[in-house]
């Protein structure tokens, strides 16, 4: 899920106002070899699963799947290095790397500069930033080798082109441009031929000619970026996705501001030219979607994130919603991978479905009071 960090935007617009100077530094990025970190990894298992939590990263070592007996191993924190770091987002690469922006570190700041790389179950690598603190949303094209890092979100000074978005080549861990956004990521996807991100906030961040809610799209070839939105999208974008034609679709929940009770809930099929193609009225509220498959996308059923009575199944062809899973209450975070669901939520559980059927085969109790999202590694895929 990409994912939806308002609960920071406050603090850190405060923090930057206070802070704020009159220069702002050319980023260099610093690639540095970690302290290689072994914590009784095994490496006979089937799927390695990175969770953030706030206070850590930890890891979940599955060896078997069968219904009603998933035989696993989990090692609390991964992050002994800095143990006092705050994370929340995570990607993986084509071939298994885990990146985990350094969010947030109230007892030390200073190290909340870095993009850190894991592998196997220790930290391997980091890259340090000189000109962007408390990095965001991570975005993972696998395919071109290259890894998106959005910059904390800050209020901007006059002259400023946007907030940064890093593009890292992931075989030589360099910054190999850098793009500028008019607001901040709240939703992304990846599609076929271009990255589309769902940009908020583009007023409170400084940006007044710019559109306070749109899309845009970065060519995954050439990186070059363009607004696919003619004019500002009225409503919040709660999720995103592509259809199957190649056209954006926009799941928006549309609020009464005098109540703030929600009038309606709408979807929003446009192109990538900006035309609006078509809008319907649908039945359920949604907060949240993840990747499924090429059919299907799953949606999160609620008005709050992370507090949901569990999710739908928007098929990507017909564009309607087909089935709503409810045995599942809370979900944080859905991969899909090799006909399973690994199903993540706030609540700190685990839970595996067949993709197919939609049943549970089997669940794990996780440490910790909240976790926020996961990567799935098939290892049988990375040692072949």
């Amino acid at each position: 899920m990409k994912h939806k960090k308002e609960v920071f935007i406050a603090a850190l617009i405060i923090v930057f106002l206070i802070a704020i100077g009159p220069s702002i530094k050319k980023q260099v990025g610093i690639y540095t070899k970690g302290k290689n970190i072994d914590k009784s990894y095994s490496k006979d298992s089937l799927y390695d699963i990175y969770i953030t939590n706030g206070e850590g990263l930890g890891l979940i070592q599955i060896s078997n799947i069968q219904k009603g007996n998933i035989n696993y191993s989990k090692i609390d924190n991964i992050n002994v290095k800095y143990d006092s770091a705050n994370f929340l987002f995570i990607e993986k690469d084509l071939g298994g790397d885990i990146y985990v922006p350094y969010s947030s570190d109230i007892e030390n700041p200073k190290n909340a500069n870095r993009l850190l790389i894991f592998n196997e179950g220790k930290l391997e690598d980091e890259i340090e930033f000189d000109d962007i603190r408390n990095p965001q949303t991570v975005i993972s094209d696998r395919e071109n080798n290259r890894i998106f890092l959005e910059q904390n979100i800050t209020v901007q000074h006059e002259d400023s082109q946007g907030l940064k978005l890093k593009v890292i080549d992931t075989n030589s861990k360099e910054v190999i441009k850098e793009l500028y956004l008019k607001g901040y990521i709240r939703d992304y996807y990846v599609g076929e031929k271009e990255i589309v991100l769902s940009l908020e906030g583009a007023k409170k961040l400084g940006f007044l000619d710019a559109q306070d809610r749109s899309l845009y799209a970065i060519n995954r070839e050439t990186l070059e970026g363009r607004e696919i939105s003619k004019e500002p999208i009225c409503n919040v974008v709660n999720a995103l996705c592509g259809d199957s034609k190649g056209n954006n679709v926009i799941f928006t929940n549309i609020t009464l501001k005098e109540s703030g009770d929600l009038d309606k809930n709408e979807i929003i099929v446009m192109d990538s030219h900006g035309e609006i193609k078509e809008r319907k009225e649908v039945p359920y509220d949604m907060n949240g979607n993840f990747y499924g498959n090429e059919k299907y996308e799953y949606v999160l059923n609620g008005k709050i994130h992370n507090k949901n009575n569990g999710f739908l199944t928007f098929n990507k062809e017909t564009l309607e919603f087909e089935k709503l899973v409810d045995d599942v209450k809370d979900i944080s975070y859905i991969e899909s991978l090799d006909g399973y669901l690994f199903i993540l939520t706030r609540n700190s559980k685990l839970f595996i479905y067949d993709e197919n059927t939609l049943e549970q085969i089997g669940s794990i109790e996780l440490e910790g009071e909240v976790s926020h999202r996961m990567k799935v590694i098939n290892r049988k895929v990375k040692l072949s």
